[in-house]
């Protein structure tokens, strides 16, 4: 077993010298190094035999070109505070270990597909999901999702020319593809997290006024007035209302079960009187809600629309928020709210929709159908 050094000192003049046989110096041959003070040459002579102690004496065995190569690291490590060759070996390591478990950005999405489809989620998110990873696969294919950065993913939405609302719709699906590519160990980070959070603020959100949604309703045909009245006064998504069927509607509980909602969970809506109101004239009708094809059902739907005077300035959702408004305004209850949204928690309702409309105008909202359906009764 070869014996441990002493890098002894000896004065040289008014120096001390340091003597670092070369199997120890960081360049590969013997040195010497002086000092002012003895103190000072004490001091370097024991920190080299700490870090003999520490690592062994096997450290003499290292050949010269390993240990002048480990002197060109330090020097490039030098401007990192703390960071040792042990820290860069580890990091490099994991860099490598990352990269041979990653997955491209397309088998990615495709794996992911499967995971939501046997997860049950729902056919519109996922079909979402789908047209997003056809999107960027053109410019993120045969990537690594390890190597894709944020800047990447904004020059990405800049190079396909998306616009402001595609774009948000991209990053909420595909952060949540990334979010289990992470989960999975094919990304250390989720590049989606904190994309564009600086950008436009959202436009805020736009309701009808109880006038427009009693003229929306009244200007509705007999087939698609239970869409207006569901979306309007119960707030299921459109989407959710046309896969609703009238086996859903429980008559005798007040409320409607939405079996495929686009989180893939059920949900139970309540139905007011009014909304029991309107739909009773459909009492006793089997089959799809909507029962029309989708031309059918769009053609009906601008004609609606127009015909209450709501149509130029119409939005997404709006029957939704005007719902969710309505009904704060009625209860006040965040979390009834956030229960008949479907939301997780009530931060959006509280966001949104607290003191967007008064009181007074929700109780005239929540009396739409009610007289005329009374009438109808004593007629």
């Amino acid at each position: 077993m070869p014996k441990a050094t002493t890098f002894a000192i000896r004065r040289d003049g008014n120096r001390h010298v340091v003597n670092v046989p070369a199997v120890f110096s960081e360049t590969g041959k013997r040195q010497r190094l002086y000092f002012k003070t003895l103190l000072e040459a004490k001091g370097e002579q024991k920190r080299r035999m700490q870090g003999q102690k520490r690592y062994g004496t096997s450290v003499s065995t290292l050949p010269a070109d390993v240990t002048a190569d480990a002197s060109k690291a330090m020097k490039i490590l030098a401007r990192f505070d703390g960071v040792t060759l042990t820290h860069a070996a580890r990091f490099y390591a994991e860099t490598l270990d990352l990269r041979a478990k990653s997955i491209t950005f397309r088998t990615l999405i495709e794996e992911f597909i499967v995971s939501l489809e046997r997860r049950g989620r729902s056919a519109p998110y996922i079909r979402d999901v789908r047209y997003a990873g056809k999107r960027l696969d053109e410019v993120f294919g045969e990537s690594l999702v390890c190597d894709i950065k944020t800047r990447e993913i904004r020059d990405a939405f800049l190079r396909l020319e998306l616009p402001p609302t595609l774009q948000k719709s991209f990053k909420r699906n595909l952060r949540a593809a990334f979010t289990y590519a992470v989960a999975n160990g094919y990304a250390a980070e989720n590049p989606f997290k904190g994309l564009f959070t600086d950008d436009k603020p959202s436009r805020e959100i736009a309701t009808l006024t109880f006038e427009e949604a009693r003229a929306l309703y009244e200007k509705s045909t007999e087939s698609l007035r239970p869409y207006i009245v569901l979306a309007t006064w119960c707030g299921i998504r459109p989407d959710e209302t046309k896969r609703l069927e009238w086996k859903d509607i429980k008559w005798d509980r007040q409320w409607v079960e939405v079996r495929k909602s686009k989180t893939g969970k059920k949900r139970f809506v309540a139905m007011a009187d009014n909304v029991m109101a309107m739909l009773e004239p459909y009492r006793g009708k089997s089959g799809p809600v909507v029962a029309m094809s989708a031309n059918a059902w769009r053609l009906e739907f601008e004609a609606a629309r127009k015909a209450a005077g709501v149509f130029d300035n119409w939005q997404e959702d709006i029957m939704r928020h005007t719902f969710a408004s309505y009904w704060l305004a009625m209860h006040n209850d965040l979390d009834g709210l956030a229960r008949q949204m479907g939301h997780s928690s009530t931060a959006t309702a509280y966001q949104h929709y607290l003191d967007a409309v008064g009181k007074a105008e929700a109780i005239a909202f929540w009396k739409v159908g009610r007289t005329k359906q009374r009438r109808r009764k004593s007629a």
